[in-house]
């Protein structure tokens, strides 16, 4: 399906639309470099709920005239296509770029955001950090790195240009030397949120994320550390993340 405006065409999945008016959908949100088609797998644990899956602006089939692109600007598109399809209200499931982007909304459109699970999502933006994700973005470091990742996401991202998905996903980065969230932006959070990562995620630590998670008011936050998980989300034990989050929205 396909979503247009002025600049930017979105394209996306509705499965299972029979349970809307039902159960709320569930909105899946990517990574960077990434695409909706990450959670092939994963999506097959919720044949129960109407799921949106949408690709970013600038990802796999997703294309965009702009230049740049922020992180509040991948919020927006999401808001967009949810008032496009006439759904008031999701629970979301964003995985790294994903899980920011799907903060970002909540506290822009409170109502539209029931609850957030958000896996492996850095947090701590340090030069530091921006500098180690700015090299992970590179097209020339992702050549040396491996040939045939880059043929992989050259394919993913055919629609852009893996040249084109890379320079703007970087602009997210890079955008956030002068503006990212911070812990009292996420405590002002109206909604449930489940912070989860892979207890050997080498991008994401379970250090970084139980820091925030102690941040927060423990009234509606909720920490869960996946056993034997890296950070890519295909090597995560997607039974028992399925697991944490069921037991997460029974809170709700």
């Amino acid at each position: 399906m396909i979503f247009q405006n002025d600049t930017t065409t979105i394209c996306f999945d509705v499965l299972h639309d029979e349970y809307l008016g039902i159960k709320t959908p569930l909105l899946f949100l990517h990574s960077a470099l990434g695409t909706r088609h990450e959670f092939d797998k994963l999506k097959e644990y919720y044949s129960d709920r109407t799921l949106i899956l949408p690709d970013f602006p600038s990802h796999g089939e997703s294309t965009t005239t702009l230049a740049k692109l922020t992180m509040r600007d991948l919020a927006n598109y999401v808001r967009d296509l949810l008032i496009y399809l006439e759904i008031s209200s999701v629970d979301i499931i964003g995985y790294s770029m994903g899980g920011y982007a799907a903060i970002e909304l909540a506290l822009q459109s409170r109502s539209l955001v029931r609850s957030i699970t958000s896996h492996a999502m850095k947090f701590y933006w340090t030069e530091e950090a921006i500098a180690d994700a700015l090299s992970v973005l590179d097209p020339a470091q992702i050549w040396s790195r491996s040939e045939k990742a880059y043929a992989a996401l050259s394919v993913m991202h055919e629609a852009n240009g893996l040249e084109r998905t890379c320079a703007l996903a970087s602009g997210v980065i890079e955008y956030f030397r002068k503006s990212q969230l911070n812990e009292e932006d996420v405590a002002r959070l109206e909604c449930p949120l489940l912070l989860s990562t892979g207890d050997s995620d080498a991008m994401v630590t379970p250090e970084e994320v139980t820091r925030l998670y102690q941040s927060l008011p423990k009234e509606k936050n909720y920490l869960a550390i996946e056993p034997h998980s890296p950070h890519q989300i295909l090597k995560l034990d997607l039974g028992m993340f399925t697991e944490s989050v069921r037991i997460f929205q029974r809170t709700i």
